[in-house]
């Protein structure tokens, strides 16, 4: 296998760049990196998104990162949390 360059924007500076007033709908599905890019939002920022899918991983020895602190954070900032098990 061989490395490959990828290109990265974070969550807040894509509602920026692209002036998101309200997102409807937001699907993460990043491999490990939801935790940061949600925990990386204002509550400002959290309340323009009205409804979101997570894919999210375990597997991160930060405390942070864990499956519970990310139901607890969301539900913080407004969010109805709806388990999907597939």
């Amino acid at each position: 296998t061989s490395d490959v360059d990828v290109a990265m924007i974070s969550l807040r500076s894509l509602l920026a760049k692209h002036n998101i007033g309200t997102l409807d709908f937001l699907k993460l599905d990043c491999e490990g990196g939801e935790y940061d890019a949600l925990y990386s939002l204002s509550p400002q920022e959290l309340a323009r998104i009205r409804f979101m899918a997570v894919e999210y991983h375990h597997f991160s020895p930060d405390p942070r990162h864990t499956p519970d602190q990310l139901r607890a954070f969301l539900t913080q900032n407004g969010f109805v949390i709806q388990d999907r098990k597939s």
